[in-house]
């Protein structure tokens, strides 16, 4: 009795360090998930959990057999997971710690390692089977020592409950989990997988929402283009419907994180580009661009810039021509003879173009020379 008193005056203690999601909606009732069938054959009822109203996670209760050598013991523990099947957080059972040899109640060091463990994607003994964490004596076939390199991703004495766990907490679970996340996807739950910082939720959303969603969305996948890098913004590139092209707000969001793409993402955006007007301000943003240090954004640039002088004002042109001019952008004749061809002759415009030939012809010399 003693025993299991001070473990109620540790459990209370741990749940208040070990890291949880936020609260969750306790007037929502338990909705189950679906039933999920372990490797092992263990049946685990996996349960919705709410934040106001909104989908938030799941949760199971796990009573599971671990077996070492001919003992065998139950494991009790309440896994929780993430809106995409990523491990978040586990609950001791009050009253049915989880053990380790001779019955030895875990500590509150070990249920802090059991959660360094939980959460690690790779630990080393993830592609081991379960008779090979251990040597055998070659006398009886009894288990002798772990082996040495996975013990820094094991609790002494309960090897083979970290390796159970493990492979429930992150093993193909993740599929149902998937599947019913999707079944529950309406605008709130969009909105709040998009608004928060767990980028697997963006690329779930990414990925997963139909074209028709996923144009509807598009200007919120974008914002999130500096937080999650270069491959996720190739990734929006590729997804994004080009239909969406054509609205000011994405031409201007997609044009301002030039810094992220690759050539290829380059090519890709300016070719799609070359297929709708491009609005004032973006035109400007692109002419502001130009400094003769990117060949390639260059050339695309002057290609998308006078594929667009027809529709746009006279200003903006005299805009493209003094920065040409300016910053001494490199023309090949093909630009040139791009730029005479939607010249609308003023005098200012005849002044500016003579005068870039004139720049050009004189590099062309000096190089000679």
């Amino acid at each position: 009795m003693l025993r299991y008193l001070l473990y109620g005056i540790f459990l209370s203690i741990f749940l208040n360090f070990s890291e949880v999601e936020p609260s969750l909606d306790k007037k929502s009732p338990a909705n189950l998930a679906f039933e999920f069938i372990t490797r092992d054959s263990i049946s685990i009822n996996v349960y919705e959990s709410y934040d106001k109203g909104i989908l938030a996670g799941y949760y199971g209760y796990i009573n599971t057999p671990v077996c070492s050598d001919r003992l065998c013991y139950n494991a009790e523990i309440n896994l929780h997971w993430d809106l995409v099947g990523n491990f978040t957080h586990f609950e001791p059972i009050p009253g049915a710690p989880l053990t380790k040899n001779d019955h030895e109640p875990f500590t509150n060091d070990d249920y802090k390692k059991l959660f360094r463990i939980l959460e690690t994607k790779k630990p080393t003994f993830v592609y081991l089977k379960r008779d090979e964490l251990v040597r055998k004596n070659g006398v009886d076939g009894v288990s002798s020592a772990t082996i040495t390199n996975v013990k820094k991703d094991m609790i002494d004495g309960a090897i083979y409950t970290c390796y159970t766990l493990w492979h429930i907490a992150n093993g193909d679970i993740v599929f149902p989990i998937h599947e019913n996340t999707l079944h529950k996807l309406d605008s709130k739950l969009i909105y709040k997988m998009l608004r928060s910082n767990n980028t697997a939720y963006h690329y779930f959303i990414l990925e997963n929402l139909a074209p028709a969603l996923l144009a509807e969305y598009s200007i919120n996948l974008i914002r999130l283009f500096n937080q999650n890098g270069r491959y996720y913004a190739s990734r929006v590139l590729q997804k994004i419907p080009k239909t969406k092209l054509a609205e000011d707000a994405i031409q201007l969001a997609l044009l301002n994180h030039l810094n992220l793409y690759n050539d290829e993402d380059l090519k890709l955006l300016f070719n799609n580009l070359m297929t709708v007007d491009i609005n004032k301000t973006s035109l400007h943003y692109l002419i502001d661009q130009l400094s003769n240090e990117d060949r390639l954004l260059d050339n695309l640039s002057i290609k998308l810039i006078s594929k667009n002088m027809d529709i746009s004002s006279e200003i903006t042109f005299l805009k493209f021509l003094k920065s040409l001019n300016a910053k001494e952008i490199n023309l090949s004749e093909q630009h040139l003879k791009i730029l005479n061809a939607v010249s609308n002759k003023t005098k200012e415009i005849k002044k500016l173009l003579k005068k870039i030939k004139k720049n050009k012809s004189s590099k062309k010399t000096r190089r000679l020379i």
